[in-house]
């Protein structure tokens, strides 16, 4: 069983073509490598098979406890595979292998696994003065629609929305709004602000493994005329 992680990564190199000029490089690097290699030898593979000669067999493994789940982030990749491998000797190695797709169990998330719990599942967080809730029940799953209260009696005047933003420590990532309602500084005050905010079908799951971590946050932002605007969140997680 082996896990792969696959990121991109920015490099760039500045060349020197003459003594007072250069050029630079950019590029775009994918490095991968497998954090995980567990070996299993049962069942007994033959060691040698005849030409048109065929084996089958039945056998399980132990999925990875913790992970963490196959995931595609756009910018990284989380894969997983069962390969079966011969060792020739004074030759190359043969062998085969097949994609194996790894979900995260729930119960993960809810037993705060990596720091993936907490308030990301509260029914309602408390945030400077302000109080975002999820009435639909999560772990939200992708391709869902998560429903949003917000009361902030001090929200200041001007236009708001409420965002669901991604967020990843991928070498190449960057903060991402998947889904934004608008609504009014007014509902904010009054408590009444409510949005409808659908998950990406696509969407990687929460998840914190391989040196890779993905997290979700509820952010309600008030967009101040000539002022920085302001801005409360709330963790959120999708399963």
């Amino acid at each position: 069983l082996v896990g792969l992680r696959l990121v991109e990564e920015r490099k760039s190199e500045t060349h020197r073509t003459g003594e007072n000029t250069s050029s630079t490089e950019n590029w775009i690097e994918a490095n991968g490598r497998l954090f995980i290699e567990d070996a299993f030898l049962s069942p007994v593979i033959p060691a040698s098979l005849g030409a048109g000669e065929t084996f089958e067999t039945r056998f399980a493994v132990p999925a990875p406890r913790l992970g963490p789940p196959t995931a595609h982030l756009g910018e990284a990749i989380v894969a997983w595979a069962l390969d079966v491998r011969w060792d020739v000797a004074m030759g190359d190695d043969a062998f085969v292998a097949t994609y194996l797709p790894v979900a995260q169990h729930p119960d993960l998330i809810r037993a705060g696994v990596a720091g993936l719990g907490g308030k990301a599942l509260l029914d309602a967080v408390d945030v400077e003065g302000a109080t975002i809730s999820v009435t639909t029940p999560l772990p939200a799953a992708a391709g869902s629609m998560i429903e949003i209260g917000a009361a902030w009696p001090g929200a200041p005047g001007g236009p708001a929305r409420i965002e669901l933003h991604r967020r990843t420590n991928a070498p190449n990532g960057v903060e991402g709004i998947v889904a934004v309602a608008a609504t009014d500084s007014d509902a904010l005050r009054a408590g009444s602000a409510r949005a409808l905010l659908e998950v990406p079908a696509d969407a990687p799951p929460s998840f914190d493994g391989a040196d890779l971590e993905v997290e979700y946050v509820v952010r309600v932002l008030v967009d101040r005329r000539f002022q920085p605007d302001s801005a409360v969140e709330r963790p959120v997680a999708i399963a």
